[in-house]
């Protein structure tokens, strides 16, 4: 075995090791600075940039190790052609920095946003887009990266689409509760402490 054709990937290895933990100090340090300032949007980016792109330059130098290794840089050659790979790995890191920015942009901005008005239905939006903001795009940013390593993204669409079906078919009264609730909330027809009256029930 030629031991000396194992010692380009360790390099590289090596190399994006160190490579990501200087930038990764370096942004630690720009934190620090920027958390001085009074705008939030600079740390909202310096956060969502950190560790994905810490990640992104390890997955860098293991992805152009695995090109440099013997055995192995014919096998990724041939199934990797057209950098299909390259683009996967770059789309999981634009959707995880996108997710974050927004998850941390509405947390900074939306919750401060609604406290500012007196209308009750922004807090609410405002929560409901915390919870669901980094979930949407985590599910847009994975449809596109098994599209682009080639993978046919319809069947499993309508595998969704059919699962959420049967999902709402069984449990049609939970969501149909949920709903009513929402339909209530958005036409505002009550508010937190108000008294009603349902059958016999008020208060």
């Amino acid at each position: 075995m030629d031991i000396q054709g194992f010692l380009p990937p360790l390099i590289t290895l090596t190399f994006s090791f160190v490579i990501a933990n200087i930038t990764n100090f370096t942004l630690e340090k720009l934190r620090q600075k920027v958390e001085k300032t009074e705008t939030k949007l600079d740390d909202i980016i310096l956060n969502a940039l950190g560790k994905p792109l810490y990640i992104l330059i390890l997955v860098a130098g293991i992805y152009y190790a695995i090109h440099q290794t013997p055995y192995l840089v014919e096998l990724i050659n041939q199934n990797d052609a057209n950098y299909q790979y390259r683009r996967f790995i770059l789309t999981i890191f634009g959707t995880w920095v996108a997710a974050t920015l927004a998850k941390n942009i509405v947390k900074e901005y939306g919750y401060e946003w609604a406290s500012k008005t007196e209308n009750v239905m922004d807090d609410r939006l405002v929560a409901l887009a915390d919870m669901s903001v980094m979930y949407i795009i985590w599910l847009v940013g994975i449809m596109i990266s098994l599209k682009v390593i080639g993978y046919e993204i319809t069947p499993l669409l309508t595998g969704m689409g059919i699962a959420g079906l049967a999902l709402a078919l069984a449990a049609q009264n939970v969501l149909s509760n949920v709903f009513g609730g929402v339909a209530i909330t958005l036409d505002q027809l009550y508010k937190v402490g108000d008294r009603v009256e349902f059958g016999e029930v008020y208060g």
